[in-house]
């Protein structure tokens, strides 16, 4: 029987990496992709396209229409990330009414397997110093901030759907981080960090997974998530003084010497959103994001260990490989970034 993989979201930093390790087996996949994105040039020689998003009921008519006899298994991983607190129309109708069109035409077609990567953000946060697992229900009232919100809702339409008989799983990843990841705000963060241009940081701290991980992650639940259950991908627990250091003596910066503490930097986030409208540009800061740094961010995946055989690889070689990524694509800017340059120029 032939075998396809249809993505969304293929052309993410999640996903490109899903897409180039499937295309490392010879797997068949196709990909829906918007209309004019240019990260679509990321995506491995092969991978067939359909262009559109998931809204348009014409494209996933394109997406899903496969031979009769094929056995089809979906990795759903579009999503819009946002870090603002209040509803959000874009965020909602991606993340929630574009994982009901999908799992719409889960059913209506017959697909053998779907995948849905949530966040471990649409998880309820449980006291500090309990490790928290996987949930049995899902509640988007429970959650912080329009991304958490849509997550969670989502989340708990692929529930309802795998109790209607949909072979469907969910993975929830922690903090990505890696190489290749263009747009994440770790890998923005250790950038920034390596290249010398963070003065200071704010306290706090956060779980992180390699992006590659992840992705393995992924496929792994693809072949053996069990319907209807979730599986974190969580990797280290780290405070924000840790990746500092990691990210700066790996770039070859100074070290940042100051980290305020998050009362500190509650005043300035109208500052912030204020000056990141005039500049048109995302807030560095929104309550949300500090409100990430200071949450309980202790998880498990020994679900996923168990079931999937998830593992990762420690932080050093996440951020190690990020900076040499960071490097060879001439995006380790910043004073260390132009000590490098001058470096190669002699």
């Amino acid at each position: 029987m032939k075998k396809q993989f249809l993505l969304t979201g293929a052309t993410g930093a999640l996903g490109s990496c899903v897409s180039a390790q499937l295309a490392g087996t010879g797997a068949a996949i196709r990909a829906l992709v918007l209309p004019g994105d240019r990260s679509a040039a990321r995506l491995p020689d092969g991978v067939e396209r359909v262009e559109g998003d998931l809204l348009d009921d014409g494209a996933l008519e394109r997406l899903f229409s496969v031979p009769a006899g094929t056995e089809t298994t979906v990795l759903h991983m579009a999503a819009v990330v946002t870090v603002e607190p209040g509803f959000d129309r874009r965020t909602f109708d991606v993340n929630v009414a574009g994982t009901e069109n999908v799992l719409r035409f889960c059913e209506r077609t017959g697909v053998k397997k779907l995948v849905y990567v949530s966040s471990s953000s649409a998880i309820p946060e449980r006291p500090a110093g309990e490790v928290q697992t996987e949930p049995d229900s899902f509640d988007p009232d429970a959650v912080v901030g329009a991304y958490s919100r849509t997550k969670a809702e989502a989340t708990r339409a692929v529930m309802a759907a795998a109790g209607r008989g949909l072979d469907a799983s969910v993975v929830f990843p922690t903090g990505l981080c890696g190489p290749g990841d263009l747009n994440g705000p770790l890998t923005g963060f250790v950038a920034d960090c390596a290249g010398g241009r963070v003065p200071a940081g704010v306290a706090g701290t956060f779980d992180m997974v390699d992006v590659r991980d992840a992705a393995r992650g992924v496929i792994l639940c693809a072949e053996k998530g069990r319907p209807g259950e979730g599986y974190l991908l969580s990797g280290t627990l780290l405070t924000i003084r840790e990746l500092m250091d990691l990210a700066s003596r790996l770039g070859g910066a100074r070290r940042v010497r100051t980290v305020l503490p998050r009362w500190a930097a509650r005043p300035v986030l109208p500052i912030l959103r204020l000056t990141a409208r005039i500049r048109r540009q995302k807030p560095v800061f929104t309550a949300v994001s500090l409100y990430n740094l200071e949450r309980n961010n202790r998880y498990s995946a020994e679900k996923a260990v168990r079931e999937l055989g998830f593992s990762v690889r420690p932080p050093e070689e996440t951020v190690a490989d990020t900076v040499a990524w960071l490097r060879e694509t001439g995006r380790l800017t910043g004073r260390a970034g132009r000590r490098d340059k001058t470096k190669k120029q002699a």
